[in-house]
């Protein structure tokens, strides 16, 4: 690969990592972020809105994983604010790139744009189904980047994942694992449902792979581990790195349901109760993508790291 390659959101969790992937494979990566940040060191400051200028220069593939997301409590439904952030800021710089000679653009965007659950595996083709503003700004861009790309040629490749293990890990799974070694007792011993996640070093070499392959351009693309494990499941591992006995008790899950249902958190309790498979096959036979990682060994390993 001679291509120079630009990545925006390049200190977040998937960013930092994705740009120590790629220089370590011998890729020209220019780093654009908010602001410096120890351990993820930028090329270029710049913020969603703004005007990319001349480090797009020269550059061949640009990666956009820069993004707003999940605010808890104020700003959460915030839609017009997603919207703007994530799918019509992620137009114009597409615009702004496509002028300055770019050739590829691929968009970061979540499986959670085709629903919040699934109890059988979804492809590619499955109807979109956002379920929160988040979501939904994810699915506009897809739209906006599609409607763009097929008139002006720029080779669009759209990457759609789960939730991903990996140092930074945010959301459901960091509020998992702080529960558990606070010894929280946790109401889980009756979920038994089936998610599929992403760890990091899986979706650094996706994305990679799909930054660059020929097969890619034009396509959408699902990334996760294949692994299934239910919430229960998740905690024992994570109790088990711990060193400690998971403290769970039985609690039908529709009364569970309907206790996060009560104070406004309808997203936590899809992600703790439902069932979220993902279909990896077309990644797996266009670009031959096979995860390395295993989904309970990069757990593990951020649990220790937390000590």
């Amino acid at each position: 690969m001679n291509d120079r390659v630009l990545v925006t959101g390049a200190t977040g969790m998937i960013g930092s990592a994705l740009v120590s992937h790629l220089k370590s494979t011998g890729v020209s990566v220019s780093a654009v972020g908010r602001a410096p940040k120890a351990g993820a060191d930028v090329d270029h400051c710049w913020r969603l809105g703004e005007k990319m200028g001349s480090p797009l220069n020269d550059v061949d593939t640009l990666i956009h994983l820069a993004a707003k997301v999940h605010i808890r409590g104020k700003g959460f439904s915030d839609t017009s604010g997603f919207n703007r952030d994530n799918a019509d800021y992620a137009l114009m710089l597409a615009k702004e790139a496509h002028s300055r000679g770019v050739k590829r653009f691929v968009f970061a965007s979540s499986i959670g744009v085709l629903g919040a659950s699934s109890v059988s595996p979804l492809n590619e083709n499955h109807e979109r189904s956002p379920h929160n503003a988040y979501t939904l700004s994810k699915s506009l861009a897809e739209e906006k980047l599609k409607a763009f790309s097929d008139t002006a040629g720029l080779e669009l490749v759209i990457l759609r994942f789960p939730a991903v293990i990996g140092d930074g890990v945010k959301g459901n799974v960091d509020s998992l694992i702080h529960a558990v070694k606070m010894q929280v007792p946790l109401p889980f011993s009756w979920i038994n449902n089936q998610r599929q996640l992403i760890t990091l070093g899986n979706l650094v070499d996706g994305i990679s792979l799909a930054s660059h392959h020929s097969m890619a351009a034009g396509e959408i693309f699902h990334l996760a581990n294949p692994e299934r494990v239910s919430t229960l499941e998740l905690c024992n591992i994570i109790a088990d790195e711990l060193g400690i006995k998971l403290r769970s008790w039985p609690i039908p899950v529709a009364f569970l349901r309907a206790a996060f249902w009560a104070i406004g958190r309808k997203s936590l309790a899809d992600g703790l109760t439902e069932d979220m498979l993902v279909d990896i096959s077309k990644v797996s036979s266009v670009l031959r993508w096979r995860p390395q990682q295993a989904l309970q060994e990069a757990l593990r390993q951020v649990v220790s790291r937390r000590g």
